[in-house]
């Protein structure tokens, strides 16, 4: 059973549900779930019908009303990448949605907050790819590392010449209070 929302207003959770979409596409998340997560934060607000297409690069949605008339809106993905935090955090979103019905500005608060949250810095983003992607390589001391390279790929060579892998754990963890000490 459809809410009392005006068309202007369905119209606004349309664009919401597509925004939904649009930062779980860009940040990895697989079309199926980008699909099923629009359907149901726009069924949870009784909409009678709802169609979606998810491709990696564009997501088109329809809706139809009980007096059969349909909205459509189509959004274009220009970029993506893999942030596993952010398709957690907007799928719990996407529970609390169809969970508590909160109104559109709510979830478009929430939505900013979530797009907002700091990730990574790019340079370590770029520095544990490569410690990771080395250990393919045919550079001498690097061959049969992998599960080392994996992990970062940090090496040091003690007194005596023998090559030892660090776990970088916590110099990781020092880099990240640095960091959030640096953002207060």
């Amino acid at each position: 059973m459809e809410q009392n929302l005006s068309s202007f207003e369905y119209q606004r959770l349309l664009n919401t549900a597509i925004d939904l979409g649009h930062f779980l596409l860009e940040a990895g998340a697989e079309t199926y779930r980008v699909e099923e997560s629009i359907q149901r934060v726009l069924y949870a607000y009784g909409i009678k019908h709802v169609d979606v297409f998810a491709i990696t690069n564009n997501i088109t949605v329809t809706i139809t009303m009980a007096d059969d008339t349909c909205y459509t809106r189509l959004r274009r993905i220009y970029s993506r990448g893999t942030n596993y935090q952010r398709i957690e955090d907007l799928n719990n979103l996407s529970r609390y949605i169809c969970e508590h019905r909160p109104p559109v500005e709510e979830i478009n608060r929430r939505l900013k907050e979530i797009y907002r949250k700091k990730t990574y810095p790019e340079w370590a983003i770029v520095f544990l790819g490569f410690a990771g992607d080395s250990g393919y390589s045919n550079i001498e001391g690097t061959v049969g590392n992998f599960a080392v390279h994996l992990h970062v790929g940090i090496y040091y060579d003690d007194d005596e010449g023998t090559e030892t892998s660090i776990n970088p754990y916590d110099f990781l963890v020092s880099l990240e209070n640095k960091q959030k000490e640096m953002e207060y």
